[in-house]
């Protein structure tokens, strides 16, 4: 199954987007930055990438990164 990726500079909101997904049967990562959040895509593509468009402490936005 295709897991999803999660990216918002604020955990909070990762946490609580993951825990409703996990709830309906998906699997989740997440991320806080830029920098993890492409790493992560390079490693292993998510089958879903639910993105902040502004996110603080990093090299590059939401828009930039799609």
């Amino acid at each position: 199954m295709s897991d999803i990726l999660i990216v918002d500079d604020e955990k909070d909101i990762r946490e609580l987007i993951s825990e409703i997904l996990i709830d309906e049967g998906y699997s989740t990562r997440m991320s806080s930055n830029s920098a993890d959040c492409l790493s992560q895509v390079h490693k292993e593509p998510p089958g879903l990438l639910i993105l902040y468009i502004w996110l603080k402490d990093s090299n590059m936005g939401g828009i930039d990164i799609l």
